[in-house]
């Protein structure tokens, strides 16, 4: 027999060391709490382990390990005084067993009685409680002691009985159990759950090898489980991988929505937000300068609406003196549709606005600025290549009630996974007018093309690192949409 202890940070982990150490006719055998994780007791042979335990539970017993358990002991043959003595013997026992049956069941509805009695006097913040079961405060305790004296057998089981049910009850005690028990059942629960979906994605694997692969590709690219599973349903199995692949990734581009709107070769009033640190400042500099030297620096003006921050708009004034063009700044003694009348005469203008957290007042303040605005606008939605599903998803839904033009999707050249960004951009259906890939201005910016995006995506994800258990986590959520 082989049993080892696994240590690992948490169930999944341990369960994957305990299958890569030990196969997968490993049995555990216990898990338990340990500083830094969890500890897993496993075995290869789970029929010696039975056979150790019944040996420890026969020798507990003192029953002779050539007896089977499920057989029965015969006894020896007894003289007739023998046999008389112990029917006596039984018969006291079983005497003294009715007794104390009668005893406590007499305490019993004593207390029954005595704690109806209560309920019925009770009146709120007025009637005296028990703190602790075993200790109400409306009986003799002599009465209880001479109700329910037992043998001098029974008396130190049933006290020790008595002090656990005391201190189990312990409020303290009590909730530190009942979070102990609620954490053990939550590491249960993700363990079936993770058995589940590597059984559920294991069998998907025999039945549809091409499909799991095509599947399990497509999560290295980081794309969502809802879209895995659309791209999914277009997989032919009966083409070869390489070209099964191909047809994948020609329908994720035609996916992929691109503006018409070449910001640059129009007019009119463009808003750009976004959360802070996103890049809106670097990609208006890079817009600004293609504009001015394409039409004239008289022909552009910046508005920025960044009056929370201190020197929160020195970037873009030092860009405007560079350019030699014209900067206002929004604020309670300049409104912003008085700012941008008075630019009338501008070919284009660019609003540059704070990047601010949603639980910010003035988040709502700069919202509603652009609402309420009289003027048309055109407002983009800068993201960031380089931020997780839930902060593109969470930025989405702060700044969709903007009836967004579209997307600007930036630091492409510092993003180590692209399929979050492509599968918020395609979800939400927010069309790209740009990508960045740099900080040079005014070059590192450029119209996308859906082909090299979704190549640039499949090149990273060669470096990444997707375990199985990942991938069938992700099956399974993919399946249940």
């Amino acid at each position: 027999m082989s049993v080892k202890k696994i240590v690992a940070s948490d169930m999944r982990q341990a369960l994957n060391k305990v299958r890569e150490q030990m196969g997968a006719d490993a049995v555990i055998l216990s898990n338990r709490k340990v500083q830094g994780g969890v500890e897993i007791t496993a075995s290869v042979d789970y029929q010696s382990v039975l056979d150790a335990h019944k040996k420890r539970e026969r020798e507990r017993k003192h029953v002779p390990a050539f007896i089977d358990e499920s057989s029965e002991m015969v006894p020896a043959k007894a003289s007739e005084h023998d046999l008389i003595k112990r029917d006596l013997e039984a018969a006291k026992e079983e005497a003294s067993r009715r007794k104390m049956r009668e005893q406590f069941a007499q305490e019993r509805s004593k207390r029954v009685a005595q704690h109806e009695g209560l309920l019925d006097r009770q009146i709120p913040g007025d009637a005296p409680q028990a703190t602790v079961y075993g200790q109400p405060g409306d009986y003799d305790p002599a009465d209880e002691l001479a109700a329910t004296q037992p043998a001098d057998a029974f008396r130190d089981p049933v006290n020790a009985l008595q002090s656990h049910v005391n201190a189990r009850f312990n409020e303290q005690s009590s909730q530190e159990d009942i979070s102990d028990v609620k954490q053990e059942l939550n590491q249960l629960k993700n363990l079936l759950n993770a058995q589940l979906n590597n059984m559920s994605w294991g069998d998907y694997s025999y039945r549809h090898p091409l499909s799991a692969a095509v599947f399990k590709r497509l999560r290295k690219i980081g794309l969502s489980a809802p879209l895995c599973r659309s791209l999914l349903n277009q997989v032919n199995e009966t083409l070869p991988k390489k070209q099964a692949w191909q047809q994948v990734l020609e329908d994720l581009s035609q996916r992929l929505p691109l503006s018409d709107d070449a910001i640059v070769d129009g007019s009119g009033v463009v808003a750009f937000v976004g959360p802070a640190g996103v890049g809106k400042t670097t990609t208006i500099a890079k817009l600004a300068a293609e504009y001015a030297l394409k039409y004239g620096p008289e022909s552009l003006a910046l508005i920025t609406t960044d009056s929370y921050r201190i020197a929160g708009h020195e970037q873009l004034r030092t860009l405007a003196q560079i350019l030699k063009v014209p900067l206002r700044i929004v604020n309670e003694q300049h409104p912003l549709d008085v700012v941008i009348r008075s630019l009338c005469r501008k070919k284009m203008i660019f609003i540059d606005t704070a990047g601010l957290s949603v639980k910010d007042e003035s988040f709502d303040h700069q919202m509603s600025l652009l609402e309420k605005s009289s003027i048309e606008m055109k407002s983009w939605l800068v993201l960031s290549g380089t931020s997780q599903r839930k902060i593109l998803e969470k930025t989405v839904n702060e700044y969709k009630h903007l009836r967004l033009s579209g997307s600007i999707l930036t630091k492409l050249d510092e993003s180590a996974s692209l399929g979050e960004a492509l599968s918020v951009i395609i979800e939400n259906k927010l069309p790209m007018a740009y990508v960045t890939n740099g900080q040079n201005i005014p070059d590192d910016i450029q119209r996308p093309k859906a082909n090299q995006l979704v190549n640039l995506a499949v090149s990273l994800s060669k470096e990444a690192d997707c375990e199985e258990s990942e991938v069938a986590d992700v099956f399974v959520e993919a399946m249940a949409g």
